[in-house]
């Protein structure tokens, strides 16, 4: 359940950057703002939901990504964690800016009709 709440957090967060009547201070109008969870609470979520994600598992197709990256003279990252918690599959760094590259395969997103 701390994962869920970590998701609602984030959501939370994104939700309360695109709010049209938000101004530059965040407490200019308490209305517009969904409540926080509690600091330590905002942690423990934060923490379980890293925790999950470093568990998914390497895949070969990442790997391969990765090679080919390193290949074409990139330093890539496998398995790069941000501090939101989420784990990318291949990080690379390339005139001055970070990309993120999820590598999956099209059988990821294909799912049985049976």
């Amino acid at each position: 359940h701390l994962v869920m709440l970590n998701a609602w957090e984030l959501w939370r967060v994104e939700r309360q950057s695109l709010s049209p009547s938000r101004t530059h201070d965040a407490f200019t109008n308490p209305s517009d703002l969904w409540p926080t969870l509690p600091f330590d609470l905002t942690l423990r979520c934060r923490s379980a939901f890293a925790a999950a994600q470093s568990k998914r598992p390497l895949t070969e197709f990442s790997s391969e990504v990765h090679a080919a990256l390193t290949e074409l003279g990139f330093e890539p990252h496998m398995r790069h964690q941000l501090e939101e918690g989420h784990v990318i599959d291949v990080a690379v760094e390339t005139a001055g800016l970070s990309i993120a590259v999820e590598a999956e395969r099209t059988a990821h997103f294909i799912r049985s009709s049976r």
